[in-house]
């Protein structure tokens, strides 16, 4: 049983509301689970709107929701927001897909995101909070989304557990989470080494190829911590997310170091604790063929949508997608998205870059989760609509690629320029 302070205690006995009660039950049956002794307070939370698990996701999530945030009046700890399904207040995008009032509506009447709001979340509605939202090495950390886990546990050397949705909701409103996992140092050494062989070229990677090289690799490792050995030093943000971001998508994987650049790996030694690889594995150009040959189910060379920001794309991301794009125009029957946080697009805006985009016929979208946006629903609705004649997409990001992939989409996977072409 876990050692609970009197205010935890209090909490549980119901002494400040039943919402809170019944979270600190849910976190301290957890805790018991896997073996912690006590509750920490993290630095802040990443929740997840349960309005965003749209329909075919969570049917009785509504109910869960009231139930957990009965008689709470805020949250105790900063907490970010995730995407929502899309933004239903960016009338450009609206306009491109031609939704009527009716779907919109009923999505806008879905999101449990304006109450996060009103109890102190900041409205991130990012995957990528740690853009916006930056944290210091050693802080621990609550959060239910597996981009921002792997990042926050990677690039910053921050400490936080892959949550769930109702378990991240439970640290913001009670400001607890158990101490177990990735919380705990012991914890954080590598048990995966990578090593890359001498035909791959990672200074002429595209941002497809680092995805790739991720995918591959969180597809061995399963919840395994990671190690990449002898990756570039001067490996930018953009670079980084998408090495890291697949990891929790072909994977179960919170932590992969990356030797001489993040924080908790200066040396090979250092990022596995003195310790011996539980596995080493050499990747080669054949793996990442392989990859881009599982992924490619398309069999046209054109596609009906091209989406790059599956995790949202960082400035130097976006702007290179807008150098490509410069002086091009997309066919007037496609699509081209670049998703991203609401802040990179406002700089975006200040720097021309939304223009050039625009130019060319595509959008900068900021708020929306791109997949999430294209998910099939399996009932009949008119959400269900949205992401009619959208057929053949064309991504950089083995994430979008995935998940549409399993739910009956074609896929062109490729690097940025491919995608582009695709929708020329």
């Amino acid at each position: 049983m876990m050692n609970l302070t009197k205010q935890e205690k209090e909490m549980l006995e119901g002494k400040f509301g039943s919402g809170t009660a019944f979270c600190m039950k849910l976190l301290t049956e957890l805790g018991d689970v896997m073996g912690a002794k006590k509750m920490i307070t993290p630095a802040s939370s990443h929740i997840v709107s349960f309005g965003y698990q749209f329909y075919g996701f969570v049917a009785n999530c509504r109910d869960l929701d009231e139930e957990m945030l009965e008689g709470v009046t805020k949250f105790r700890i900063l907490s970010t927001t995730n995407p929502k399904f899309f933004d239903t207040e960016d009338e450009k995008l609206i306009k491109k897909l031609g939704i009527s009032d009716s779907p919109v509506e009923k999505i806008r009447e879905s999101m449990t995101n304006r109450r996060f709001e009103a109890l102190g979340a900041i409205p991130t509605y990012t995957c990528t909070p740690f853009f916006v939202h930056p944290t210091r090495k050693g802080e621990s950390l609550a959060g239910a989304e597996s981009v921002a886990i792997v990042m926050y546990n990677s690039i910053y050397g921050a400490r936080v557990n892959r949550d769930t949705t109702p378990t991240a909701l439970a640290a913001a409103i009670t400001g607890k989470t158990p101490e177990f996992g990735m919380h705990k140092a012991e914890n954080r050494y590598a048990q995966l080494q990578v090593d890359l062989s001498e035909d791959l070229k990672p200074e002429k990677f595209t941002s497809s190829d680092y995805s790739a090289l991720g995918y591959y690799v969180g597809r061995i490792a399963g919840d395994r911590n990671v190690v990449f050995s002898n990756l570039p030093k001067d490996l930018s943000m953009g670079q980084l997310k998408n090495l890291l971001a697949p990891l929790g998508v072909s994977g179960a994987v919170m932590l992969g170091h990356v030797v001489g650049v993040t924080p908790e790996a200066p040396t090979l030694e250092a990022a596995l604790l003195g310790r011996e690889p539980e596995e080493r594995i050499l990747v080669g150009k054949g793996e990442l063929e392989g990859v881009y040959q599982m992924l490619n189910t398309a069999t046209e060379d054109k596609a009906d949508l091209a989406v790059f920001g599956c995790p949202h794309a960082p400035l130097d991301e976006v702007i290179e997608i807008a150098k490509l794009l410069d002086g091009k125009r997309i066919r007037d029957d496609a699509l081209l998205l670049i998703a991203s946080a609401e802040p990179i697009k406002l700089f975006a805006d200040r720097m021309g870059i939304t223009g050039i985009v625009e130019k060319s016929g595509g959008l900068i979208v900021s708020d929306m989760c791109p997949h999430i946006f294209l998910w099939k629903q399996k009932d009949p609705d008119p959400v269900a609509d949205i992401g009619r004649g959208i057929n053949t997409i064309a991504t950089d990001c083995t994430k979008c690629a995935h998940y549409l992939g399993a739910q009956g989409r074609k896929i062109m996977y490729g690097s940025p320029i491919d995608c582009i072409n695709a929708v020329m």
